[in-house]
């Protein structure tokens, strides 16, 4: 009896601690997370996503129709240190009861592929004749860009990436209604690509080859539970860039690499990161993923290529491609740039070393020597970072 007491008297400290040191916690966060993310104090893992805060207005308009309380209400319930522990375990109860997707924008295929709702509109937008549109618009952008590296003695090359939606189509076009025809669907990218081509663009299409690769291999090259390629889609596509833009420079611009696969059931964290949207208590269950490794015939000290001043302009696919390049490939001195001005990324560890690029940051890429430009399949023609690199390489 005396055993039970001391139980329940322990429960109820821990309890009257706990209501206590919420609202100290919840005011460090307040103070101290704004200006160091990692001081930031939570039970569990971090929310994966992110949310748009509205600014603190403490105009007395703002005061008298609430707005400004609203935002903060809001930043003080995501100080909460239990929230993230709370929001997991409520999502987890609705996935693990009655199989609901926990984020918004996702849909769940066959086989319980997942993937982001916007890649499903464009595709399912497509129309037949939009290949040339958007080629007729697009071409004149990149022949300037091409011409403008090349007049200076360098290297262009235009990358045509693929989508695990162009990938596997039909594991998701049953999953709502789809109103372009599978003809429009299929005709974009390659009319696209080759419209590009009989202009005299350089392109290389990564994404002919990953699809043509998909009964080739004996796994898939996307996973079940991620947005982009696995290590081994990666792999294929990489390596066949670097030897492209071997080829178009007409020298060793970046060492050859072979590579060698193992598979365990690890993932990695760019595999599961729809499952990371969605923020679960629990991990996925495992599944079969591959791991590559990257060998080099050439030492990068001693290669003539590795102080090449080069840059790759695009999307989140060829971020990934940046990083090989640079670790495995001697590229040493090439920067990755997300979108053209979210990020500019480079070195070992491949890492962030610029955010929010303005124009002096930017003009840099007039002076590089190799300069890849990434469009995706999902994107083709409608990219705005072309453009935006267009205006940057055109100034007087």
């Amino acid at each position: 009896m005396a055993i039970n007491k001391h139980i329940t008297r322990t429960v109820w400290a821990l309890i009257f601690t706990v209501l206590l040191a919420l609202p100290v916690v919840t005011a460090w966060n307040l103070i101290a997370a704004p200006m160091n993310p990692r001081l930031l104090a939570i039970i569990g893992k971090r929310l994966g996503g992110v949310t748009a805060k509205d600014p603190l207005d403490w105009s007395w308009k703002a005061v008298s129709d609430a707005t400004l309380q609203k935002a903060l209400a809001l930043r003080v319930t995501e100080a909460n240190p239990l929230r993230p522990l709370l929001i997991r375990s409520y999502n987890q109860l609705r996935a693990s009861l009655f199989d609901e997707l926990t984020a918004q924008g996702l849909v769940r295929g066959t086989d319980r592929q997942l993937l982001e709702t916007f890649y499903l509109d464009d595709y399912c937008q497509r129309t037949v004749g939009m290949a040339d549109e958007r080629a007729h618009d697009r071409i004149p952008l990149l022949k300037d860009i091409q011409d403008f590296y090349r007049s200076r003695g360098g290297v262009f090359l235009f990358v045509v990436t693929p989508s695990k939606l162009g990938y596997m189509p039909e594991a998701f076009t049953g999953t709502r209604p789809c109103p372009s025809t599978e003809a429009a669907r299929n005709e974009l990218r390659p009319r696209y690509v080759d419209l590009l081509r009989q202009a005299g663009v350089e392109v290389f299409d990564a994404a002919a080859l990953i699809y043509a690769q998909r009964r080739a291999q004996a796994m898939p090259l996307f996973p079940r539970n991620g947005a982009h390629w696995n290590d081994l889609g990666l792999a294929i596509a990489s390596v066949a860039i670097l030897n492209r833009l071997n080829e178009v420079a007409g020298r060793t611009v970046a060492a050859p690499l072979t590579y060698s696969i193992t598979i365990d059931d690890q993932a990695t964290e760019r595999d599961i990161d729809l499952i990371g949207f969605q923020n679960q208590l629990l991990d996925p269950p495992p599944i079969r993923t591959p791991h590559v490794q990257y060998r080099s015939g050439i030492d990068c000290n001693t290669f003539s290529g590795r102080d090449a001043n080069a840059a790759i302009v695009g999307g989140s696919f060829i971020r990934m491609t940046a990083e090989i390049l640079i670790r495995d490939a001697c590229m040493a001195r090439l920067d990755s740039y997300f979108y053209l001005k979210l990020e500019r990324e480079g070195g070992v560890p491949f890492r962030t070393l610029d955010r929010d690029l303005g124009p002096a940051q930017l003009a840099r890429l007039r002076d590089v020597q190799i300069l890849i430009l990434e469009e995706n399949e999902s994107f083709l023609g409608k990219s705005a970072h072309v453009r935006a690199l267009h205006s940057i390489l055109m100034q007087r």
